[in-house]
């Protein structure tokens, strides 16, 4: 406004000022359709991992070998540093319907890990160490009759997948059922959902790197499919990071570059009884996606460096006011935990009525 200097005529100067007093007088803008609830966790450490339980419990893991848990919506979060797990970055942390939890750690080598809680807190044990000197472990996911996939980088050309059906032993699956890489691609261990379960014995797996797929199992990883999701960039840092389904057939994968996370990325939405993907893009990467329970066709988006949500089952995108997060999980009706840190606690988005 520095061309309204005193240079103005001053009846031109008081029509000036009339004008812009009418402007500071305009209506307030319609409030958000959400309210942000910042939670007294996810302080010091950098977190992956983020589950909903039975009764509104709530779990997220990451850095250091830290699991944070929630008993209800009224309770406090306690912290807990796996005894077994040292150092270890745990990147994933599901929960099993009878209860057992699983927090999953990601490295090279022996510096993955999976890790049994029955529940509580403070008690875990180790229950399946990797061995491959090479291997990667980088999602986990259980389906409601309580199967469960680990899924780690490839092998000697295609990618390495573990199962159990009580949580407790688990077994390689053949090499030859399991989905082939092109040579530089990989999967990332960015938000623990890579590797989502829809129903009884499916699954649905994404892929980055040099080459980017979205494979189909509805045989609990004995047969795989290639969707012919669309290709998200080609180079190292890119790829899809998340999975996320509405439980109403709707599907939604998110990615991007992590190392350009201010770029615009793309997302894909494939709709029950269709073939091909929608897409679309996003204002920049994107690790996790998540449908809001309740609330038909709300989902909600996060990276590292922002998010987003929609009101239209993923075919258009608002952003939501919050910095960012690496990993999302339900929170109980109309709302959705957003995990990130070091520096930024968690928050629960609730969708209001």
């Amino acid at each position: 406004m520095r061309f309204l200097h005193a240079t103005l005529p001053p009846l031109a100067g008081l029509a000036v000022a009339l004008i812009l007093g009418g402007c500071a007088s305009a209506p307030p803008a319609d409030p958000l359709p959400y309210r942000i609830e910042v939670q007294d966790a996810g302080l010091g450490e950098s977190f992956r991992g983020a589950s909903f339980g039975v009764g509104g419990r709530m779990w997220s893991s990451g850095t250091s070998g830290t699991v944070l848990h929630r008993g209800g919506p009224r309770e406090g979060w306690s912290q807990a540093q796996l005894p077994s797990a040292g150092d270890r970055d745990l990147r994933d942390i599901d929960v099993r319907l009878d209860g057992q939890v699983f927090a999953m750690a990601a490295g090279t080598g022996p510096d993955s890990a999976l890790y049994r809680s029955e529940g509580a807190v403070g008690n875990w044990q180790q229950v399946l160490a990797n061995p491959d000197a090479e291997g990667f472990f980088d999602s986990l996911a259980f389906d409601s009759a309580g199967v469960g996939l680990l899924v780690g980088d490839p092998l000697r050309g295609s990618f390495t997948f573990f199962r159990s059906r009580d949580g407790q032993s688990w077994q390689r699956l053949e090499r030859a059922r399991c989905p082939t890489a092109a040579e530089g691609e990989y999967a990332f261990a960015a938000s623990g959902s890579i590797l989502l379960a829809t129903a009884p014995n499916e699954f649905w797996f994404a892929t980055g790197g040099s080459a980017s797929h979205i494979w189909h199992t509805e045989s609990a990883g004995d047969v795989w499919f290639d969707t012919s999701a669309p290709e998200v960039g080609g180079g190292p840092s890119q790829g899809w990071f998340g999975l996320g389904h509405d439980g109403r057939g709707t599907l939604i994968a998110v990615g991007g570059d992590y190392a350009a996370p201010q770029q615009s990325s793309t997302f894909a939405v494939l709709r029950e009884g269709t073939a091909s993907w929608e897409t679309g893009t996003l204002p920049g990467f994107r690790s996790a996606v998540q449908a809001v329970p309740g609330r038909p066709g709300y989902w909600v988006a996060v990276g590292s460096h922002g998010a987003d949500w929609s009101a239209d089952g993923g075919s258009s995108w608002q952003p939501l006011e919050i910095p960012g997060g690496h990993a999302l999980a339900p929170a109980g009706p109309s709302a959705v935990l957003v995990v990130g840190g070091p520096e930024q606690p968690h928050r629960i988005v609730r969708f209001l009525d």
